[in-house]
């Protein structure tokens, strides 16, 4: 059993609200999906649209627009294609009959080396055309983007905390990489949302579905591992979208085919403390790849090689199959919470044990790793929401909360900091 089975805390912080803390608890049978997936997602844009009301447009805006290609001819015409040409059959980019940007094209095979799209150098100072966000055309700089002046160096994004990119594309994985004007390179993926609906006659056809990414910039990595800092955010000079040319990059339907459409890229200001703390599954990896992620089965499967389950075998039955359908939508919950410029924190939790009390050489702590972790109390949960919700450092991390034993008489101790380790 995982989190209760069918609990699901969400704390959240209003900031228009004079309460610092909203806990509430959700009890469904069967219902993973509807109280850990789309109920999350109801709570997040609630909370996205009060953090409109509360910044408004202007300086104070939430979001700044990069690149509108629904609205602007020009901002598509402002990309090119760098490499990777000549390992397709074809390829093409521009702005497609709805009038957003759309990369597509078809690798001559897997080992091609992919497709890169990248921006115009983003280093001139043009002034952006003010918009109802406050943030105008940033690609050729402006707005709070600006170029830093006397340097040379690129957009100045330093304000902000990721992108945010309104997508639509066939199944595939893509890669949005981010380029300083010192050489830097850093990337992160994503993968677009489609279905085969039926097969056609030379081609299958396909449902696609519209995202809204949220890319933070502390989860882009260059080639060694190095996560980007305020410093490289604070020198932009490219931005662009790659097609890796690798067989898992595509689903199984494309024939090595990728399409891509692209309406939007934003940049969302960063936020201090969590403004929403969502309890996860305690049983997930600290590390969930994509090959872990059976969306047919509705399960995460464990990184074997062989796509073994992450339970106990000898469970069967509708509630072990129940349960590992909730933490696989508790799962998606979290990746809906990291995507959606909201800054947040995610509890995992091993599971309740209220029978338990605590020894008195015990103390409640969080790690970010989930090794050697047990079962805690509710109140040991909700002791750690309220701690976070004013709490930098638990700020976009995702962590477990567990009990350990110290020798030493805790009794008595007011000052435990249970994010000690972060």
């Amino acid at each position: 059993m995982g989190v209760g089975s069918n609990d699901c805390w969400q704390a959240t912080k209003a900031r228009r609200v004079n309460s610092p803390l909203s806990l509430s608890l959700s009890q469904d049978a069967g219902g993973s999906r509807r109280i850990n997936y789309d109920g999350l997602n109801n709570v997040i844009s609630t909370l996205q649209d009060v953090r409109f009301v509360d910044y408004g447009v202007g300086v104070g805006a939430t979001k700044r627009r990069l690149f509108d290609f629904t609205k602007s001819e020009r901002a598509a015409s402002m990309w090119a294609l760098e490499r990777g040409v000549g390992g397709c059959k074809w390829v093409k980019w521009g702005r497609n009959e709805a009038g957003n940007a759309a990369l597509r094209g078809e690798l001559v095979r897997d080992d091609m080396g992919g497709v890169v799209l990248a921006s115009g150098i983003l280093t001139t100072g043009e002034e952006p055309t003010e918009t109802a966000e406050g943030g105008g055309e940033m690609g050729e700089g402006g707005g709070e983007g600006e170029t830093q002046e006397g340097r040379g160096r690129g957009l100045d994004l330093g304000a902000f905390g990721g992108f945010i990119i309104r997508c639509i594309g066939d199944g595939s994985t893509f890669t949005f990489l981010v380029r300083t004007t010192t050489g830097g390179e850093f990337t992160q993926e994503f993968k677009t949302t489609a279905a085969r609906e039926s097969s056609g006659k030379y081609k299958p056809k396909v449902k696609m579905k519209w995202l809204t990414l949220n890319l933070s910039f502390e989860n882009f990595k260059d080639a060694e591992g190095k996560r980007m800092g305020k410093d490289d955010a604070r020198d932009v000079s490219q931005i662009g979208f790659s097609f890796g040319g690798r067989a898992s990059d595509s689903p199984g339907w494309s024939r090595g085919s990728f399409y891509l459409s692209v309406s939007y890229i934003k940049v969302y200001k960063s936020a201090v403390e969590p403004e929403i703390i969502y309890v996860s599954d305690g049983r997930l990896p600290q590390e969930v790849t994509q090959d872990m992620v059976n969306e047919e089965l509705e399960q995460i499967v464990a990184k074997d090689g062989g796509g073994g389950s992450l339970f106990d075998e000898a469970e069967e039955g509708a509630t072990a199959r129940e349960s590992r359908r909730e933490m696989y939508w508790k799962y998606r919950g979290e990746q809906s919470l990291v995507n959606s410029g909201l800054a947040y924190s995610i509890v995992r939790v091993l599971g309740y044990d209220e029978a338990r009390r605590p020894g008195p050489t015990e103390r409640l702590v969080c790690r970010l790793g989930g090794g050697g972790i047990g079962k805690v109390t509710r109140k040991d949960v909700a002791e750690v929401c309220y701690r976070a919700l004013a709490e930098p450092r638990a700020t976009n991390k995702v962590f477990y909360t567990t009990r350990e034993e110290t020798g030493e008489l805790q009794i008595g101790k007011e000052d435990n900091d249970v994010f000690e380790e972060f």
